[in-house]
């Protein structure tokens, strides 16, 4: 099994959409983190947001990872930030899907050519600001040249915020290609969702049980912590944010035994400064934060995971083998 650590490096104001300056003091814990996973022998993926991509504080500290071979610099598209800003920014246009295809392709360039220029690395990899991710990302990313994708989030659903739902989908990873009406010829994308699955497996009654109750059922959400506490419907994230290490070692031990390839750790940078993200408030809780990940990267090097970046996996590396053809007209630049 793979270890991929994927990390949204983006700047510190949670949910601000429509700021004139963003700030990115949550970058000076990098190199924190960084030591956590030098000391294991594991290479993270930090997907950047356009605010990082322009903060010399970032080409520093993250630049310098990246110049000894200790990281993979991708790309983070929040779509409020890059230019052109045409669009109203608001919580529904943070979404990327949400709009126009030409505006899309327009701002996942520039954030790609403003890595490539201050970064001198040219991102193969990539995740979508609050997952907004669909088809028409999936073919503006091929265009640009990336190669693998991480933007969707099974068994999730943000479409009470305007978002995608994804709660039907699996942890299956799966290419997409371009078709031949595109003109567009040779590009790939992987689709490796993060890791988000039932500790009661994939086929069991857990999944729509789950979603029955928290959509259908008064109280549903209530009666969903009561039946996760007797251990019978567990929906677990591999994320430090969202989930205990406890639950995260074991989804991933379930997903050992259920011969998954590929597990895929995720969370933003912003939780690495008490304060700047919902999920950690005090310095205690940054400390109990690292805590946790250190001690779900050393179970999973001492379990045998071999850990990877996300852009060095392919589709035969994963085994994944359905392709969904994308585009049936050209991008629009």
């Amino acid at each position: 099994m793979y270890l991929v650590i994927t990390i949204d490096t983006e700047e510190d104001n949670w949910g601000e959409y429509a700021r004139d300056r963003y700030t990115v003091e949550n970058l000076d814990r990098l190199p924190r983190l960084q030591q956590i996973f030098d000391s294991y022998g594991v290479r993270p993926t930090y997907l950047i947001s356009h605010p990082v991509a322009t903060s010399d504080k970032a080409v520093d500290i993250l630049g310098g990872f990246h110049e000894t071979g200790r990281c993979e610099i991708g790309a983070h598209c929040h779509p409020w930030n890059p230019p052109p800003l045409d669009e109203e920014r608001n919580a529904l246009n943070s979404f990327i899907t949400r709009l126009p295809a030409d505006l899309q392709y327009r701002k996942l360039a520039h954030l790609h050519q403003t890595i490539i220029q201050n970064f001198g690395v040219v991102p193969r990899s990539f995740r979508s600001g609050r997952w907004g991710f669909g088809d028409g990302i999936a073919q503006h990313l091929i265009t640009l040249g990336y190669s693998v994708d991480s933007s969707v989030s099974p068994a999730m659903d943000w479409s009470e915020y305007g978002g995608p739902d994804y709660s039907s989908c699996n942890l299956r990873p799966y290419v997409y290609e371009m078709e031949a009406s595109t003109g567009v010829t040779g590009g790939r994308l992987l689709e490796l969702p993060a890791t988000v699955d039932f500790l009661q497996g994939p086929h069991a009654i857990a999944r729509p049980a789950y979603w029955r109750l928290n959509r259908n059922v008064a109280f549903g959400r209530e009666v969903l912590a009561a039946l996760r506490r007797l251990r019978a419907i567990n929906h677990v994230c591999l994320s430090p944010e969202l989930d205990a290490t406890s639950e995260m070692i074991q989804l991933t031990k379930a997903l050992m035994r259920r011969e998954q390839p590929v597990v895929n750790m995720f969370f933003h940078s912003p939780s690495l400064l008490e304060g700047c993200s919902p999920f950690v408030q005090t310095p205690a809780e940054v400390d109990a934060f690292f805590d946790g990940i250190e001690t779900f990267v050393g179970f999973a090097v001492a379990a045998g995971l071999r850990p990877v970046t996300l852009s060095e996996l392919d589709a035969a590396q994963v085994g994944a083998t359905e392709v969904r053809l994308v585009g049936s007209k050209p991008s629009l630049h």
